[in-house]
C-alpha cells in the first residue's frame, strides 16, 4: 500500500485533518533536527571529517653570489661604521713562492673569466675603495704588537715586473731571499703618503738607520702596483723619471712595477682589501711574512715596527752566523 493511502485511512479513522505536503516536509525537517540534537558527541567525533589541505611547501632561499655578499658587507660596514681590529692570525701562502709564478698569464676556463667580470662590474671596486676612505683614512686593520713567529708565518708570493734599473721583466723573490726586506705596496699618490708615515725620514728615521747600519742584511723594496693598462704606460714613464732622483743603482733595482698578475686571491691572501690604501711589510729571508702594517701608522706601529725590524736583522745575522761556524766545524773535523 502507497503511505500517501495511509495517511489518508489514519485521518479518516482518527477524524483528523490531513496535513499538506508543505507541513509534512517540516514535520520531517523538526523531526531531523531533534534526532540531530540527541546524537552524543561521541558519534559525532568519530565520523569522519574531511582532513585540513597540507600547507605550502617553504620557499627556498635563492642562492646569494660571492659578489653580492661582498656588495652587502660593504653596505652593512658603510651604515654602520667600520671598527678596526688588530690583523691577529699570520697572512701570506702555505708555500714558498718560485721565480715565475704569478707570470699574468690567465689559465682559467672562459666561464671564469665571465664570472669574475660580471662580480667586478657589479662590484663597482674602485669608487667604493675611495668611499672607504672616510673611515680610518682607509685603514684597514691594527698591526700587531709583535712579529709572528717564523714556525707560524706564511709566505709572501712572487710579483713580476720591470724596475728602475731595467724594462725587462724580473722576479722579486731572488731579491727577497737571505735577507731581511722591508716591502711597501702603493699604487696611487696617497697610497705613498701612507706608507711615508711607517717608513719615512721624518715620521721613522730609526727604520732608515736600522736599514741603512746592517751591512746589507736589511734592505727597502718597494712595489708600485697599477692595473688598468692606459694608465700603467703614463705611469711607468712618470715613476721612472721621478722615482730614479737620487737612487742609487742598487735601490733601483729592489723599486717593482708590477702591472700584471694581482689577482683578487693574492690580494685578500696578503691582506690588501683596498688598493688606494698603502701597506707595509717585514718579510725574512725565507720570504715569509713576519709583519704587516696599512693605511697610516700610529705611534705604536711605528714602535713595534722598529721592534721587529730589529729582531729580524738579530735571527738573520744569527742564522749566518750558526752556517758560518757549521761550515767551520766540518772543514776542522774532515782535517
Amino acid at each position: 500500500m502507497q503511505p500517501s493511502s495511509l495517511r489518508l485511512l489514519r485521518a479518516l479513522a482518527f477524524n483528523r485533518p490531513l496535513p499538506c505536503q508543505s507541513c509534512h516536509q517540516k514535520s520531517f525537517q523538526t523531526i531531523s533536527r531533534r534526532a540531530a540534537a540527541s546524537t552524543p558527541p561521541e558519534k559525532l567525533a568519530a565520523a569522519p571529517q574531511t582532513p585540513p589541505p597540507p600547507p605550502p611547501p617553504p620557499e627556498k632561499p635563492a642562492v646569494e653570489s660571492k659578489a653580492s655578499q661582498r656588495e652587502r658587507l660593504q653596505e652593512s660596514v658603510e651604515k654602520k661604521g667600520f671598527v678596526l681590529e688588530p690583523l691577529g692570525r699570520p697572512i701570506g701562502y702555505p708555500l714558498p713562492p718560485r721565480p715565475g709564478d704569478n707570470d699574468g698569464v690567465d689559465r682559467r676556463s672562459r666561464l671564469e673569466k665571465r664570472q669574475e667580470l660580471k662580480d667586478k662590474f657589479f662590484r663597482k671596486s674602485y669608487f667604493r675603495d675611495w668611499k672607504a676612505l672616510d673611515n680610518h683614512q682607509g685603514k684597514t686593520y691594527i698591526a700587531n704588537p709583535l712579529i709572528y713567529k717564523a714556525d707560524t708565518a706564511l709566505y709572501f708570493p712572487n710579483f713580476r715586473g720591470s724596475t728602475l734599473a731595467t724594462s725587462t721583466v724580473v722576479d722579486t723573490t731572488p731579491v727577497l731571499r737571505d735577507r731581511v726586506s722591508v716591502v711597501t705596496f702603493t699604487g696611487t699618490h696617497w697610497a705613498e703618503n701612507q706608507v711615508a708615515t711607517f717608513i719615512g725620514a721624518t715620521a721613522n728615521p730609526r727604520i732608515r738607520e736600522l736599514v741603512d747600519g746592517s751591512a746589507g742584511t736589511a734592505q727597502f723594496v718597494h712595489i708600485n702596483v697599477e692595473e688598468n693598462i692606459a694608465r700603467s704606460w703614463l705611469l711607468d714613464w712618470l715613476v721612472k723619471a721621478n722615482q730614479r732622483r737620487g737612487k742609487t743603482d742598487e735601490d733601483k733595482k729592489r723599486y717593482f712595477m708590477v702591472r700584471t698578475g694581482l689577482s683578487d686571491d693574492i690580494k685578500q691572501t696578503i691582506g690588501i682589501m683596498n688598493r688606494i690604501v698603502g701597506y707595509v711589510f717585514l718579510v725574512d729571508g725565507d720570504c715569509k711574512i713576519r709583519w704587516a702594517g696599512s693605511g697610516d701608522a700610529s705611534d705604536d706601529e711605528r714602535e713595534w715596527m722598529v721592534k721587529g725590524l730589529r729582531r729580524l736583522i738579530d735571527e738573520n745575522e744569527k742564522a749566518k752566523g750558526g752556517k758560518k761556524g757549521t761550515a767551520v766545524g766540518r772543514k776542522h773535523v774532515q782535517s
